[in-house]
């Protein structure tokens, strides 16, 4: 990635939720989260370790692209970090356009190679409960 520099190893996790905000609201409550956990944005932290980072990397069939957000995530296709996680629990989700194509596909395809350690299984960290 241009720009990027070496970071700590993060966690990684993708859930799936049920909303009535639109993605603009969405993506404000996004941050406003990540505010509260102290993250603190500015342009050249964009590559830097964080406490959080929420990304809004789908929403429904919805294509959109604005100043602020771009769905699906403009960078989804290429980190197997992102899309490990989402094969675990939607593998044969649709991606709409552009990349229009399933997830499974796309991590089959994916270009980076970065090494993942599986933390704790899906049904260790959840169990039965809805959270």
């Amino acid at each position: 990635m241009p720009g990027a520099r070496e970071q700590a190893d993060f966690l990684n996790a993708v859930c799936a939720v049920d909303t009535k905000l639109s993605p603009e609201e969405l993506l404000t409550a996004c941050l406003a989260i990540e505010t509260k956990c102290g993250r603190t944005r500015t342009p050249d932290s964009r590559w830097e370790s964080r406490t959080l980072d929420l990304d809004i990397l789908l929403y429904g069939n919805i294509s959109l692209s604005s100043g602020n957000l771009t769905i699906p995530h403009g960078r989804i296709a290429g980190r197997n970090f992102v899309l490990v996680p989402l094969a675990e629990i939607r593998p044969d989700l649709h991606i709409p356009a552009p990349i229009d194509t399933s997830v499974q596909y796309l991590l089959n395809q994916c270009p980076d190679t970065g090494a993942l350690h599986l933390v704790s299984s899906r049904a260790s960290l959840l169990g039965d409960e809805i959270i």
